[in-house]
């Protein structure tokens, strides 16, 4: 998961308007090697600050979200994994996390708020969740067509029309709406993007690009070694990929990178 935080200068006297763009499941390798996404490289890392050093606590995506939402370790905001028995949305994401969110502390200190795509692995659409003024929030897990949206508490069904329901394209339109919507407060915009996510479903005119790339994983010594005792449990118990699954895993190498909605 990659998080992006752009501050936006207004004059010194004044708050600064705030842009959080959230990736699902980008890897290290498809940002910096793949070449899939030039405008965060050219962009964020040369105008920006890389961390080349840094490390998720929690690599795993509803106690990471829980995390990012609130500044706080997994062992203070309690989602543990990505159930919600354990804490991802229901009663404990209630408690701890949206009325602790960062949506709230800054609408409680004048932002103006707006929260786009997924919220939670397992958000029921049933509610707004406190301090978003603005909300269009996924039911469930990353999808791209087949969907439902609350848009700020009416439920709205989507199909697979690229045009009406391409979820990237609805996530940008809507913030950029609200990024350019003048109002005397200043901002805080939350882009969730389901990119680089299962079932990698790019823009028709994505489609082609990048044939041929192969995986920079491919020539490492650590791909497809298993049964090492010093792994996880779970990558000791795994057995090497097929030419099958090796196929899979190539073909999906190229469509994470197709997936982009900033890659063009």
């Amino acid at each position: 998961m990659l998080s992006l935080a752009l501050l936006l200068l207004l004059p010194l006297a004044a708050p600064q308007n705030i842009l959080i763009i959230l990736l699902d499941d980008v890897d290290d390798l498809s940002l910096t090697r793949g070449k899939g996404f030039p405008n965060i490289t050219s962009y964020f890392q040369k105008n920006g600050v890389m961390y080349n050093n840094a490390f998720v606590t929690t690599p795993i995506c509803c106690p990471s979200r829980g995390s990012i939402y609130t500044g706080t370790y997994q062992h203070n905001h309690r989602t543990l994994d990505n159930t919600v028995t354990n804490g991802c949305d229901g009663p404990n994401w209630d408690v701890n996390i949206a009325p602790n969110s960062l949506g709230k502390r800054l609408q409680d200190l004048g932002y103006r708020t707006g929260m786009y795509g997924k919220y939670s692995n397992n958000y029921r659409g049933d509610k707004v969740p406190v301090g978003w003024d603005d909300w269009l929030g996924l039911v469930g897990n990353s999808q791209y067509y087949n969907y439902t949206l609350n848009r700020n508490g009416v439920a709205e069904k989507h199909g697979l029309d690229y045009k009406k329901d391409y979820l990237p394209s609805l996530i940008l339109d809507a913030g950029i709406k609200f990024m350019t919507t003048k109002t005397k407060e200043p901002w805080c915009a939350f882009l969730s993007f389901p990119t680089a996510h299962e079932t990698f479903d790019a823009a028709p005119q994505h489609q082609k690009l990048f044939g041929g790339s192969k995986p920079p994983n491919l020539n490492y010594p650590s791909f497809n070694k298993t049964g090492d005792p010093g792994k996880h449990w779970y990558t000791r118990s795994r057995p090497p990929l097929n030419k099958h699954s090796a196929k899979y895993n190539e073909q999906g190498w190229i469509r994470r990178l197709q997936i982009s909605p900033v890659c063009r």
